[in-house]
């Protein structure tokens, strides 16, 4: 592997680290949200997941370091999460009846547009985004190409900022 290689590597792992980092944060919300319902966290087994989510995290943490140490670069944080900040304005634009209920919208984040469609089940589901309503999710970018993808499991997960913007824009929305 180059130095170029090891350095998008750790570029890809940076990006997953801060997608587990947020799926744990919403599972912490959602137990929150739930805390009145015991019998609903007990069913979903949230300690399960955390501990999937723990283990997924160390994995990619551990092969960051071990990357940057080969590199020789000094071990530091993660840059801050710019996404966090970023607006995404969703806006439906209407529905299709095809075997679900597809619905279709628009995402406009820093003057990018995107084309958005969604099925969402009535409550959530382990098919879920984050165990969430939203089932399938497609976002594509001006120029057409597929931003996310998500189908029951995710096919492609959000690599930009406006990217993962939109995906949090959505999921408080809709999931």
């Amino acid at each position: 592997m180059t130095k170029e290689q090891m350095r998008k590597e750790i570029e890809r792992m940076n990006a997953k680290i801060e997608l587990e980092m947020e799926e744990l944060a919403n599972l912490a919300n959602w137990m929150l949200s739930k805390r009145g319902e015991p019998e609903t966290i007990t069913f979903h087994s949230p300690s399960r997941l955390i501990g999937e989510h723990e283990a997924q995290l160390k994995e990619y943490i551990a092969r960051r370091n071990t990357l940057r140490e080969i590199l020789g670069e000094e071990q530091k944080p993660t840059t801050a999460r710019r996404w966090m900040k970023m607006e995404a304005k969703i806006t439906i634009t209407g529905t299709e009846k095809a075997l679900n209920v597809w619905t279709m919208a628009t995402a406009e984040v820093n003057g990018k547009k995107y084309r958005v469609q969604m099925v969402r089940f009535d409550e959530p589901s382990i098919y879920g985004i984050r165990k969430g309503r939203i089932s399938k999710l497609w976002v594509r970018g001006e120029d057409g190409a597929a931003v996310i993808n998500y189908d029951r499991g995710w096919d492609i997960r959000p690599a930009t900022d406006e990217g993962k913007a939109i995906l949090a824009a959505i999921t408080k929305r809709f999931n």
